[in-house]
């Protein structure tokens, strides 16, 4: 892949947003794993995106406890693991960005 110099003379172009859109083909709602496949990167960066809110996701998990381990006391419930959705909307505003370098 080569690399594209930008100055501010020349107009920024969407390279980025364009490979993005592409690899989403018609799919409206995405897991972590399949907009790592996306973006090109790993599932961590995704879920990180997401907790420093440069990517918007719903958590479906967001107040949900596991059931209790017996190994546990009685009313020490640990929370799930979050369970993220993302729009085809969000990733594409990311992509953008990412071709801005914002």
């Amino acid at each position: 892949m080569g690399t594209i110099q930008r100055d501010m003379m020349s107009e920024p172009r969407a390279y980025y947003a364009e490979q993005v859109e592409r690899r989403m083909q018609r799919q409206d709602a995405f897991g972590t794993v399949e907009a790592a496949g996306c973006f090109g990167v790993s599932e961590t960066t995704v879920r990180e995106w997401i907790e420093e809110g440069r990517l918007m996701a719903a958590d479906l998990n967001a107040g949900r406890t596991r059931p209790t381990d017996p190994a546990r006391p009685e009313g020490k419930r640990r929370p799930m693991r979050p369970y993220y959705r993302i729009t085809r909307d969000a990733m594409l505003e990311l992509a953008r960005r990412l071709d801005m370098g914002i």
